[in-house]
Order: C-alpha cells, then sequence, then structure tokens
C-alpha cells in the first residue's frame, strides 16, 4: 500500500511540474529574456563569465599546430606505396549511364526516406519505369557538365554549398539577419553548431592527388 501511495504521489508530482513548467513557458512566449533566465534556472545552468584569452589568432594558431603535429609524427614513416592502375586504365570520362542503370539503382535502395525529403522511396521505386528516362537524362547532362542544373530545384534554397554565388559568407549573412528577425518578431531564436571533424584540414593535397593519379588515373 505504502510503495503504490509513493508511486501515485511521485507521478503526480511531475505532472504537476510539467504543466507548471509548459503554462511558464508559454506565458513567457513573447519575452524571450524571462523565458532564458527560467530555462536557465531549470537546467540549473552555471553562467561561464566571457573570456578574452581566446581569440580569432590563437583558435587559427591552434588548428596550424594541430596540422604539424600529425605531420611531424609521420615524418619519419616509410615511403607510401600504391598500386598502380593497369596500363590503360584511365578515367579521362564518365560513361553515361543508362536507363537499366538507373532502374537497378533505385530498386536496389532501402525502403526508407529523409523525414523532409517530400518525395518517398516507395512511390520512386513503384514510378521508376516512368521516372527513369527523365532521370538518366539528368544524371548524363550532369555528369558531361560536371555540375548539378540548379534551375531543376533539386538544391534546398537556403544551400550553399555546391552552388554559384554562394559560400559561407551568404551562410553567415542568412543566420544574422533571421536572429534578429525573430527575435524582433517575438519568437525564440536558437542556432545550433555541428562540428563534424577536423579530418579535412589534416588531409595533404599532394599525396591525395598523387593516389589518385597512380591508382584511379584521374
Amino acid at each position: 500500500m505504502w510503495t503504490a501511495k509513493r508511486r501515485s504521489y511521485r507521478d503526480l508530482l511531475r505532472r504537476k511540474r510539467e504543466s507548471l513548467w509548459m503554462a511558464k513557458v508559454d506565458a513567457e512566449r513573447s519575452l524571450p529574456h524571462q523565458l532564458w533566465r527560467s530555462v536557465d534556472a531549470l537546467l540549473v545552468c552555471s553562467h561561464v563569465p566571457p573570456s578574452q584569452d581566446i581569440g580569432a589568432t590563437a583558435f587559427h594558431r591552434f588548428f596550424e599546430a594541430k596540422v604539424a603535429g600529425v605531420r611531424a609524427s609521420t615524418a619519419d614513416a616509410p615511403p607510401l606505396s600504391f598500386t598502380p592502375a593497369h596500363t590503360g586504365c584511365e578515367l579521362r570520362v564518365f560513361r553515361p549511364v543508362t536507363t537499366t542503370n538507373v532502374i537497378r539503382a533505385v530498386q536496389a535502395l532501402p525502403d526508407k526516406q529523409c523525414a523532409s525529403d517530400p518525395f518517398s522511396t516507395r512511390v520512386l521505386k513503384s514510378s521508376v519505369d516512368i521516372l527513369a528516362p527523365f532521370l538518366t537524362e539528368l544524371f548524363n547532362r550532369s555528369l558531361s557538365a560536371g555540375a548539378v542544373n540548379a534551375s531543376r530545384l533539386l538544391l534546398p534554397d537556403l544551400q550553399s554549398a555546391y552552388r554559384a554565388h554562394h559560400s559561407t559568407e551568404t551562410a553567415v549573412v542568412k543566420v544574422l539577419a533571421d536572429i534578429p528577425k525573430a527575435l524582433d518578431g517575438g519568437d525564440l531564436a536558437m542556432l545550433t553548431l555541428l562540428d563534424l571533424s577536423a579530418a579535412f584540414d589534416t588531409v595533404d593535397h599532394g599525396i591525395l592527388l598523387h593516389r589518385l593519379e597512380t591508382l584511379y588515373g584521374l
């Protein structure tokens, strides 16, 4: 009996806390500063004063030293050796894909998709016989031109990478414009940044190009 009552009390306390904070968040929706203070209190966040010890120069030197350290640690390694490509094995041009290639590739896709993709994989696979000629033409034009035609609306409107007249600068400008706009409209703004890896910063371009030329004839 005591255990059941205690469990009931804890469930009731949890529900009351949830309803309290949901009501508080809803009431402070148009008061971002107050809402963030409430979130700090809820999460018991420690306030770390801003530091002036790290600037842009120190940040840049950190990654320079990181790359230099990787190269120094491998300086005594034996020379790289690659198995050369067979004589006459060169990739000068792409071989055009065929409708059969496209159909087989689509049919081999797993039955899953990104939640933001409006066109499901299941519909694509069921309609591949109709779509394959158009996809084949699109792929072959992209391979021959070395670019994806953005006018086909294949790229997201806000994507800055791999498209003409866009760069990291346009992405930053977009972010810096959207945050004040959201705050001025009484909305909340949160920015999440994901740094996957610094692996590409340590790639030796000379080794990479030599390997592509030796192994694949590029």
